[in-house]
Order: C-alpha cells, then sequence, then structure tokens
C-alpha cells in the first residue's frame, strides 16, 4: 500500500532500542500543553504504527482532544494525491534501479526472507529510490510483529476529530514531506541501505519498532531521548537528520501559532521525535513566549 510508507518513514527512523517492563492500565503516550495568552496548544507525541493495546489514549490525550476546537497533523494520510506522490517521487525510471547501491549484499538471502517471511518478492522493490525501499522494509518488520500504521495515533486522533466534527488541519505540505523523504537518504546512501537491510534480515529493525512502542506506552520520554539518539550513527546522518528536523520544526511551530490564533484551542499530533531534539517544537514555543508544561 503506497500511503503506509509516506506516513510511517520518519517515525520509523526514531525508532530504536530496549523494551520496558509492564503495561499500565491503560496507553499513556506524551503530551504536554503550551500557553499563551487566550490561546492553547495541545501537543501529543504521536508513533505513527501501533497496536490495539495503544488504546484507548491517556486521560491526558482524551482530554485534549475533547478541548481542542481543531487538531493538527503533520499531514493528511488520506489525502488522495499521496500515492501519486509516492510513485513520482519513489520510483526509478525503468532503465535504472537500486541494484548498483546493493553491491555487496546478498540479493538472493534478502529476497528469501522477503518471500519466507512476508510472501513478497525483491524485484519490484528494486525499482525504489533508497527510501521508499527502506520505508518499505520498515513496514514489513513492523507488520511482522503485528504493528499496523492503520493503527497509528495520528490517524486514531484524526478519525475521532472528524466524528466530533473539529477541523484536521495540515502543518506540512506534501512537497515538503516528500523533499524530507529524500533529504534522509544523506550522503551514504549505499551504507544506509545496507545497514537497513541488516537490521531486517536479523529482525533487530523490528525489536526496535517493538521498544519505542513499548516506551511511548509508558510515557518514557528519557527511554525516547535515548533512542532518538541510539539512531543517529556517524556525523554526518547526525547533522543531515538535525538539521532536518529543526528545520521541520520551525515551520511546524510558526503554523501551529497561527492556527491557535485562528482556533484558540488546537490539539497537534506529531512524531514523538519532534518534541525531544535540540531545536525541539517545545523549546521554540517557550522562546515565542508559551508556558509549556507535561500533562
Amino acid at each position: 500500500m503506497l500511503t503506509a510508507p509516506t506516513r510511517i518513514l520518519l517515525a520509523t527512523c526514531l525508532f530504536f532500542l530496549n523494551a520496558l517492563s509492564s503495561l499500565p492500565a491503560f496507553a499513556q503516550g506524551v503530551v504536554w500543553e503550551a500557553q499563551r495568552g487566550g490561546t492553547t496548544l495541545y501537543l501529543l507525541g504521536s508513533i505513527h504504527v501501533c497496536d490495539a493495546s495503544c488504546y484507548p489514549l491517556s486521560a491526558a490525550a482524551q482530554f485534549a482532544l475533547h478541548r481542542a476546537r481543531a487538531v493538527a497533523v503533520e499531514i493528511d494520510p488520506g489525502r488522495p494525491d499521496i500515492s501519486a506522490a509516492v510513485i513520482q517521487h519513489g520510483f526509478y525510471p525503468p532503465e535504472q534501479s537500486l541494484r548498483p547501491l546493493l553491491q555487496g549484499v546478498q540479493l538472493t538471502e534478502l529476497d528469501a526472507v522477503l518471500t519466507r517471511r512476508h510472501e513478497r518478492e525483491l524485484a519490484p522493490l528494486l525499482q525504489m529510490r533508497p527510501w521508499l525501499f527502506q520505508a518499505i522494509l520498515s513496514s514489513f518488520a513492523a507488520e511482522r510483529i503485528g504493528l499496523d500504521s492503520q493503527l497509528g495515533v495520528d490517524l486514531h486522533v484524526m478519525t475521532q476529530a472528524r466524528a466530533w466534527r473539529k477541523p484536521v488541519l495540515e502543518l506540512e505540505t506534501l512537497a515538503e514531506q516528500m523533499e524530507a523523504l529524500e533529504y534522509l537518504s544523506g550522503q551514504d546512501v549505499a551504507g544506509s541501505l545496507k545497514q537497513a537491510v541488516r537490521a531486517f534480515e536479523d529482525n533487530t529493525l523490528g525489536a526496535s519498532l517493538a521498544s519505542v512502542v513499548d516506551a511511548w506506552k509508558h510515557s518514557d520520554r528519557p527511554q525516547l531521548q535515548a533512542m532518538v539518539n541510539a539512531m543517529q550513527t556517524g556525523q554526518e546522518k547526525h547533522e543531515r537528520v538535525t538539521q532536518l528536523m529543526q528545520q521541520r520544526n520551525r515551520r511546524m511551530t510558526e503554523r501551529m501559532m497561527r492556527m491557535a490564533e485562528q482556533h484558540k484551542t488546537v490539539l497537534v499530533v506529531v512524531g514523538v521525535a519532534h518534541y525531544l531534539e535540540s531545536g525541539n517544537i517545545l523549546e521554540l514555543l517557550r522562546a515565542q513566549g508559551f508556558t509549556v508544561r507535561a500533562l
């Protein structure tokens, strides 16, 4: 399904290491409140793949959704032009493929793993550009451990908001999301691809996804921060990811503040990493005079 990679790639890049203890009575999540003057932003850290145990949302998240007059997300995954954009930006022309970047990878072994675990063939995936190929592997790994993008927190909140006739707003354009996905590849595309294949084949990718879902359920902000840090191996990759995240954070913060002026109370639902890194949304809102507290 072409919309799934678009929705989960950025979150997948931020999921790494360490499982936690038993589940609480209900799923927690990560929620903040930011107030300035007569405006309120509720800020929910989202994970874009989850399972049924992520629900119901925490009392704080449900309160924020009830109070909000509008909901803001990174992008609406149900928009009809996503599939066309992924086809345009995510695939090579027929005369090109991913093969030159996968030199040294045992493609027959990877094909066997895909067939055995997922009943999929490798050949169609080799026409994908690096970011989409890695997103597909991530979606397969998530699927294998019972995680589903259809149970992602952003989609759940959007569905509830629309049932209550609350407007759903977008903090980014589709073009901006495509640019971000392409930019994440970095300079060492071949190295990144090989690392992704290894993590997929030895199941560490699935384990990482499971760990971040568990940390999110426990509202374990330090653990989530550690996962974000752990995934950034290599100075060049760290700088590229940090630069991209800070750029997106500035852009989304400006837009959510304008939305707050219009709607007065807005629930913002974006990937949890946007609240954790240096230059994150919480820091930017404080710099603009908002009082921010965790709920």
